[in-house]
């Protein structure tokens, strides 16, 4: 009887393993998957979309790779994200799509009536390649914009870690896979119309009337 729990307990744990490493389904139109040189790397693009309310601020500050498009809700900024992985080295345990959808995105933080904006979770392997994304804002009219270098990338402030957080259990990723102490992330769903692509197309819901 203790066996048969031990064996089902252990089962259990491997298929949740398998769970969280599970690539995204091929069907998913919000996945671009490209090549790879080793078995244990799924690279590729996920096409994610994050909304957040405005609040109070009057400035909002972005990383100055963001696109900028005036048009969409008052009160609210949209944001679109490319999270992509070109990673050509040998990790040792596998690191797909849902990894970077998940260990990657946007956060924010508020001063007064500044609202900040910083991108998280990317790295970069040098000659290896590396984890990166790109972003466009869809902001209402009325709303100064500064852009900054210091919110994105490697070095992006929001990435700043006094030490390395522990990954979540079944996950692998080469940076931290959340923001830093006072950065808040954005929850984000896929986007199936890409819009992060840098020849794409603002979808209907975005577009100025």
């Amino acid at each position: 009887m203790a066996f048969r729990i031990l064996q089902q307990a252990l089962i259990a744990a491997l298929l949740f393993a398998v769970s969280c490493h599970a690539p995204p389904p091929p069907n998913d139109p919000s996945i671009v998957i490209e090549p790879s040189v080793d078995a244990k790397v799924q690279n590729g693009t996920a096409f994610d979309r994050a909304v957040l309310d405005i609040g109070d601020a009057r400035v909002i500050e972005l990383p100055n790779i963001a696109t900028i498009r005036r048009a969409g809700e008052k009160g609210k900024i949209v944001l679109f994200m490319a999270k992509t992985l070109t990673f050509a080295g040998h990790p040792p345990e596998l690191i797909n799509l849902a990894g970077a959808r998940r260990f990657m995105g946007c956060c924010y933080r508020r001063d007064g009536d500044t609202l900040t904006i910083a991108t998280y979770g990317e790295w970069d392997a040098r000659n290896e390649g590396g984890a990166v994304m790109q972003l466009v804002a869809v902001i209402p009219d009325g709303i100064t914009v500064e852009l900054r270098r210091t919110l994105w990338g490697p070095d992006s402030a929001a990435r700043q870690w006094p030490y390395r957080p522990p990954l979540p259990h079944g996950g692998f990723w080469y940076g931290p896979s959340t923001p830093a102490p006072g950065w808040t992330p954005i929850p984000s769903t896929p986007d199936p119309h890409h819009t992060a692509r840098p020849d794409s197309q603002p979808p209907p819901a975005t577009r100025p009337q």
